[in-house]
């Protein structure tokens, strides 16, 4: 695992449902609704504008160098660049407080994510720089969940 260091806002998981009414010809009411569509992302700000945190939001489609006293990142635009490298990703935050009045930790662990690649860097003395990132989740397999969530318990 990597650390991406420091967040500005914190870091947030969001799950999206679409559910589709099903109708019968018989009633002007929907009898139910299926569940058609799922999309789930996690956006935080990256407030560590370092090569690999900016070679991460790009999904890793750059190669790093270094040099003496330098290092530097290439952004590939060929063929290579077309196929994504996909990335897990662990958020840690805090759960319900346990029953011992502690504070209990959370543990959310997403397996295939793609940033959404929009990539500002603004520089100007009155703004904190940050990398805006929002990546999507993405389906594994049917018998690994996308997400995975654990709670400290007591």
């Amino acid at each position: 695992w990597t650390d991406v260091g420091g967040t500005d806002g914190g870091v947030s998981l969001m799950v999206e449902n679409t559910y589709t009414d099903l109708a019968v010809d018989q009633l002007l009411m929907s009898v139910g609704a299926r569940l058609t569509d799922m999309k789930m992302s996690i956006t935080t700000k990256m407030s560590e504008l370092t090569l690999a945190n900016l070679n991460t939001t790009m999904n890793n489609i750059g190669s790093t160098g270094a040099g003496s006293g330098y290092s530097t990142l290439d952004i590939q635009v060929g063929t290579s660049s077309t196929q994504p490298s996909y990335l897990a990703m662990i958020i840690d935050g805090w759960a319900p407080m346990l029953n011992t009045g502690q504070p209990a930790l959370r543990r959310i662990i997403v397996r295939k994510v793609l940033a959404e690649v929009k990539v500002a860097m603004a520089f100007d003395k009155k703004t904190q720089q940050s990398l805006d990132c929002t990546f999507s989740a993405y389906y594994v397999s049917g018998s690994i969940s996308p997400v995975h969530i654990v709670d400290e318990q007591a």
